[in-house]
């Protein structure tokens, strides 16, 4: 049997683990899966498990355990995720953007390796592009030019430009430092993926005007971008930092955080069954927390904190049937939208708080006094494959079920409401239909209605831009409502189905031909076969115009 994990530790015979392991370091070549120390050659150093076997006060046989599932989730983690590295050229080519007097300084960066294209700041027309390509536009005597380079050195960079992987203002940084960094983007750069782009679930894919701009707006990286001439959100991985925080407000799972895929995550926290997780990054020194750690507590680290929005954590309540800590310096870095959303939902229907933010070891300990077991067994499987928004919307029946909890009111900018229809104005023309790539409004052609899945809605409001009629469609921003009617599909309007004054076989809503005919009467007004043919169904309505064109023949 492989022994793909090491657990080195002066205490490691006293816990009986299984047969996976080694519990010394070997000799030789042997390269593990998982180490908690970092003198043996392994994939995946994780500093957690030494931390939650030296400060944990659960007994021995329980730590054996617990040990058992920390290193099986971990390995789940680490084949499940999808983050790759990819790595460019840099050439040698450097565009320097100064005044006269900053200019001088430049020499002292000594770049007698790099080519140096130096051009005045006050010229500067415009500038795109990223690491290795990079594009400026200046005026100059003989008119505008373009100056393309692999890295540029530029005094006193605007504060969205200077942040670009590449750009290097010596203003900021030192002259020393402005070096180093050259130096570190110079030849092949190497970069992870970790953020993937599914432009056919993105709501602003294809779109003329403005229907959704989280991730640009909360991406601190600017790796991310809405092209207006593309139609589409564009995704710079060289750019981006890996924090996930566009991935956790994006309301259709258009942006997936690749170290940790939903279904990943899902099969990787089924080893917290039973005990409280506590959610800290990567980067976190776990030093900082002190003390003894309180029984049942297992740490469970994650990449960054930002892409654990509200489908992730319910998936870690579910699966863990405890509350969750988080043991997080930054607020910045938490979706505390989602956090404060599953709080009032858990204390609607089970009057306790389920996640807790701690940002001490003290807080750790008082957090886990309150963490108790859910009242509740409610470990659910979602299927794989299946949208983020249909995972959020089936575990959050499931905790419904039945009864009427009420509703709740979600940050503002949280993707949760509902929308109204004027029956009276629809005419079951189904733009909205067509418009719903999350299917929270469907016609059912069996009894000519068009129905509406409150959960599935995320607000959008393309439908509304788009209906062609007049004080029909509005979208209802804020309430997210506790009852199994939330969940399921309502019919908004309803009409007759017109049938052809021809064969008499029904093919279209009544309001919608009615419409039509009012529209094009006066155009037809004198060609009764054409006016006749408004009222046809398709197959019928070839037929009279073929007969209208001999006519006229």
């Amino acid at each position: 049997m492989s022994k793909d994990y090491l657990f080195h530790h002066e205490l490691s015979h006293s816990v009986c683990l299984g047969e996976h392991f080694d519990l010394s370091i070997q000799e030789g070549s042997k390269r593990y899966l998982i180490s908690n120390t970092r003198d043996a050659d392994a994939e995946i150093y994780a500093p957690e498990i030494n931390w939650y076997f030296e400060s944990s006060t659960d007994d021995w046989s329980v730590k054996a355990d617990k040990l058992n599932n920390l290193y099986d989730a971990r390995r789940i983690a680490f084949e499940g995720a999808e983050d790759v590295e990819s790595s460019i050229r840099v050439g040698k080519k450097i565009l320097v953007i100064a005044d006269t007097a900053q200019q001088q300084l430049v020499a002292q960066l000594n770049l007698q390796d790099f080519t140096l294209v130096v051009q005045n700041s006050a010229d500067i027309l415009g500038f795109a592009g990223s690491l290795g390509n990079f594009v400026a536009q200046f005026k100059t005597d003989q008119g505008v030019v373009n100056i393309d380079a692999d890295q540029v050195i530029w005094f006193q960079a605007p504060a969205n430009i200077v942040e670009l992987v590449g750009v290097h203002d010596p203003l900021q940084r030192g002259l020393g430092n402005t070096y180093q960094d050259l130096l570190g983007c110079d030849g092949i750069f190497t970069y992870r993926n970790t953020v993937r782009y599914i432009r056919s679930s993105c709501l602003q894919s294809n779109k003329n005007g403005k229907v959704c701009n989280r991730c640009v707006e909360i991406c601190p990286a600017n790796a991310l971008a809405y092209s207006a001439e593309e139609k589409q959100i564009l995704l710079s991985s060289i750019q981006c930092i890996g924090c996930g925080l566009c991935a956790g407000v994006c309301p259709t799972g258009a942006l997936e955080y690749a170290p940790s895929p939903r279904s990943t995550f899902e099969r990787a926290t089924v080893f917290y069954r039973g005990s409280i997780p506590l959610i800290v990054s990567k980067d976190t020194d776990l030093t900082e927390l002190e003390g003894p750690l309180p029984a049942n507590i297992l740490p469970l680290a994650v990449e960054d904190y930002g892409f654990l929005d509200e489908e992730y954590l319910l998936t870690l309540l579910q699966n863990s049937n405890h509350p969750i800590l988080i043991y997080a310096r930054e607020e910045s870095k938490i979706q505390m939208g989602s956090v404060r959303l599953l709080n009032e939902i858990f204390g609607k229907i089970y009057g306790r708080q389920v996640i807790y933010l701690c940002t001490s070891s003290g807080q750790v300990r008082e957090n886990a006094e309150a963490a108790v077991c859910l009242p509740e067994d409610l470990i659910q499987h979602v299927d794989e494959g299946v949208s983020r928004r249909v995972r959020l919307v089936e575990r959050l029946s499931y905790i419904v079920g039945n009864a009427d909890h009420g509703c709740i009111t979600p940050d503002a900018d949280m993707p949760y409401g509902a929308i109204t229809i004027n029956e009276e104005h629809c005419t079951l023309c189904l733009s909205c239909v067509d418009a719903c790539t999350l299917h929270a409004l469907e016609a059912h052609a069996e009894d000519n209605t068009l129905r509406f899945t409150p959960a599935l809605c995320v607000q959008c409001g393309w439908c509304e831009q788009i209906c062609p009629e007049v004080d029909c469609l509005k979208v209802a921003h804020g309430q997210l409502v506790l009852q199994a009617s939330y969940f399921e599909q309502k019919i908004m309007a309803k009409d007759e189905i017109f049938n052809c004054v021809e064969c008499g076989k029904g093919f279209a809503p009544a309001k919608s031909i009615a419409k039509i005919v009012t529209i094009m009467t006066e155009a037809f007004a004198g060609d009764p076969l054409r006016s006749r043919a408004l009222s046809c169904c398709p197959d019928c309505k070839a037929k009279v115009m073929f007969e209208s064109l001999s006519q006229d023949i």
